[in-house]
């Protein structure tokens, strides 16, 4: 969070390290999902971040229709979880109790009507001299590479579980599309229906790659995964990994990359190896961090909230332009942050003005989890969100938010190995068990994918899935030099297209108002621009 907090720089606000497996950084797509990431001790460079959300789309309000009714083996009722898995007939390499995040994210599964929110889609364009069985093969050692892409997700004898398969079969479907090769539209429509197709979480695999010929040199590929198996630094490290053992098959050659030093299993397996002692200094930090805050922003809704969310929802995109962007790099160098704290500041400050607030707030971030050198390298879902208070009581102007934001930042990294969900049980039992986030907030500051094919030109964008929310509110912040491209994903359960439009334009206001003037005091940025207040 896409998901995106990412590995820390310590020295330098630069791409993280990269190991002998190590990846191109993540990409800013969903990546889809999941905000913060290199620590620059020593300069105010953007920190590398993951989004597990939406990718940012055109300058529009899209609410499409939902997708029509899904596979009856992946689309699963509220009420009715599955239990035991039939055995498969692929043998079992290994099995690891699911992590944290991923028992959330197959409860959230099988709650959901349409599942097909939990993609992870891309289109890649491809132009030159493809060669289809080549990448093929390319995909086939790239599965053989990493774990989580032969695992699956099962609940089996009363227990949530990651099998990894000895073998998983990879079938590039190849579709003759020549006849519609001028229709932009029918193409587009062509890879989203492939893209919003649910997965069974317990029947591998749980990725599919559709391939269709546009002409003699023109093809497009659409690679779709479910978010059990990867998040948005994963992305980085596929497309990498693809783009070397595709090449090396087209040379005629073995690929110059080292195998895997840490797999999602090694990492599952740490997670639930946590010390009793570890796990109390983490326990006692949490609570003393979030005492008597709420967990969720109680935003202000145009209907009463449903007991369970229909997970319907659409997207508003819009960019700040103008002055704004170059003022939010100058005000990070002048307080001696990264500009990331001064949007999750300034998003802060928006927040608690919609919701009434005029105390602390708490900040649900994008992670991606991956703090530890090792980890840079590890395909699969490690990405998920850090907690962070926002200081605006002790905060007497903007610019000391933004201080205090950045110091708490990496604080709230050094306490994450206590995954999410037992931040929350521990503090607020009754909330995990409902969504959560119900706001998220991610600033993407990677590279665009790339992906350099032997004799092709490839161009790669994130195949948003339409008509959904993961979220009541997603915020993801994608800024590109002299503008800074800004997707809300909402819950139309909740929110008509007007609310939303409304937002965009007061948190557009706000920005360009503490960019201009750091030295603005909170009190004041608190009281609504047209008396506003109160929440649902």
């Amino acid at each position: 969070m896409t998901e995106a907090v990412a590995a820390r720089a310590e020295t330098s606000g630069t791409a993280p390290r990269t190991q002998a497996n190590g990846p191109a950084p993540a990409t800013p797509t969903e990546t889809v999902t999941e905000a913060v990431a290199a620590r620059a001790e020593t300069s105010g460079t953007a920190p590398r971040t993951q989004a597990n959300g939406p990718a940012p789309a055109t300058p529009t309000d899209t609410a499409t229709e939902a997708v029509a009714a899904r596979a009856a083996t992946a689309a699963t009722a509220p009420a009715s979880l599955p239990d035991d898995t039939p055995a498969a007939p692929t043998p079992v390499a290994d099995s690891v109790p699911m992590t944290s995040t991923l028992r959330r994210l197959w409860r959230r599964h099988h709650e959901r009507t349409d599942p097909g929110v939990y993609n992870v889609a891309h289109r890649i364009d491809l132009h030159g001299a493809l060669d289809p069985d080549a990448l093929t093969r390319a995909l086939e050692d790239l599965v053989e590479r990493h774990e989580a892409l032969r695992s699956r997700a099962v609940h089996r004898d009363g227990k949530h579980l990651v099998e990894v398969l000895t073998d998983v079969p990879v079938d590039v479907e190849v579709t003759d599309l020549m006849a519609y090769a001028g229709d932009a539209v029918h193409v587009e429509r062509w890879c989203q229906d492939h893209a919003s197709e649910p997965f069974a979480l317990d029947t591998a695999p749980l990725f599919r790659f559709r391939l269709g010929r546009l002409g003699p040199d023109r093809w497009v590929l659409v690679a779709v995964l479910h978010h059990a198996v990867c998040d948005g630094w994963s992305m980085g490290i596929l497309w990498h990994d693809l783009q070397e053992l595709y090449n090396a098959r087209g040379e005629g050659s073995a690929s110059a990359l080292a195998a895997p030093s840490v797999q999602f299993t090694d990492v599952a397996r740490a997670e639930h190896r946590l010390t009793d002692r570890r796990r109390e200094e983490l326990e006692r930090f949490w609570r003393a961090e979030l005492a008597g805050l709420p967990l969720k922003p109680d935003l202000p809704c145009d209907r009463p909230r449903p007991a369970v969310p229909s997970g319907r929802g659409a997207l508003h995109t819009w960019t700040i332009g103008g002055a704004v962007p170059g003022r939010v790099a100058g005000t990070a160098e002048r307080v001696g942050v990264t500009p990331y704290a001064v949007l999750a500041a300034a998003f802060a400050t928006w927040t608690a003005r919609l919701c009434g607030r005029t105390d602390d707030v708490v900040l649900a971030a994008s992670s991606a989890n991956r703090t530890r050198p090792e980890r840079e390298g590890v395909v699969g879902l490690l990405g998920d969100a850090v907690l962070l208070r926002a200081r605006l009581s002790e905060a007497p102007v903007f610019a000391d938010l933004v201080t205090r934001l950045g110091s708490t930042l990496f604080t709230a990294l050094d306490h994450q190995d206590l995954p999410l969900t037992e931040v929350v049980r521990l503090l607020s039992p009754e909330t995990a068990e409902g969504l959560f986030p119900t706001v998220l907030f991610t600033v993407v500051t990677t590279p665009p994918p790339a992906l350099n094919l032997r004799g092709v030109s490839a161009t790669v964008r994130g195949l948003p899935t339409r008509a959904v929310a993961r979220n009541e509110l997603y915020a993801v912040l994608l800024p590109r030099g002299d503008a800074i491209d800004i997707t809300f994903e909402y819950a139309t359960d909740l929110f008509d297209a007007a609310t939303v439009r409304a937002w965009s334009e007061d948190f557009t206001a706000l920005l360009e108002q503490v960019t201009a003037e750091p030295s603005t005091p909170v009190a004041e940025l608190l009281c609504p621009p047209d008396g506003r207040e109160g929440a649902c």
